[in-house]
């Protein structure tokens, strides 16, 4: 098959660098190449002028560093001229293991189970293993009381469930909790409007699950958040 790219573009032409601007038996036409690239050059100076100088800090840094291995090096040779320290007879503490969290307290909503405490859902035909329970402190309803948000919380079509403060219009589905951390603030952004709008369509507020095609039951409002 016959190449269909096309021909890369000629080279530019080469242009002679710092050339005498007054060299006798040149052409005007030469003349105005040169005072073009000398202008060119004089410009470039005077922007790298403009940089700040780090020189100053970068000596400091370097002298830094050489007296940070010079140390080093003195207590390589000088370690050695220690006794071994005895550890013989101090006690080891066992290791404790970090206590896990809470159980999960399952309850049946909308056909699945949910956490009451972490709002996380299964589709398990049986309830499901007590497991580990991940809390989100931000999201509990005391604490948005505290910051003064009206939050509500919704089923996702992806398992996953919606905050939504119908204040300030802040949203967070527990993985990243950021205006529902902080005290709730009306009007809301433009944003957080037009998230607002999406919800009031059935879908989720946010672009990223927008794109993926997640939709919010705005039927029914989640029992163990909203009470």
């Amino acid at each position: 098959m016959a190449n269909l790219r096309p021909p890369p573009p000629p080279p530019p032409p080469p242009v002679a660098a710092h050339r005498c601007i007054d060299e006798a038996g040149i052409d005007s036409s030469e003349r105005w190449k040169r005072m073009g690239n000398h202008h060119a050059d004089t410009g470039a100076k005077l922007a790298v002028d403009l940089h700040p100088k780090d020189r100053d800090k970068l000596d400091a840094a370097y002298l830094l560093v050489k007296h940070a291995r010079a140390t080093i090096r003195l207590a390589a040779n000088l370690l050695h001229l220690w006794p071994d320290i005895d550890l013989s007879s101090v006690v080891r503490v066992p290791y404790c293991p970090v206590a896990k969290g809470p159980g999960h307290r399952w309850e049946r909503w909308s056909g699945i189970w949910r956490c009451a405490v972490c709002l996380r859902g299964t589709r398990a035909s049986e309830r499901p293993a007590p497991g580990k329970c991940a809390v989100f402190p931000q999201l509990h309803a005391a604490r948005q009381d505290q910051l003064e948000h009206h939050t509500i919380a919704f089923d996702c079509s992806d398992g996953s469930v919606l905050f939504i403060c119908t204040r300030c219009k802040c949203h967070s589905s527990g993985a990243s909790v950021r205006g529902l951390g902080k005290r709730c603030s009306p009007p809301p952004s433009r944003a957080a409007h037009y998230g607002w709008e999406a919800l009031c369509k059935g879908r989720h507020p946010h672009y990223s699950k927008q794109k993926l095609g997640v939709t919010v039951d705005t039927n029914n409002l989640i029992p163990c958040f909203n009470t």
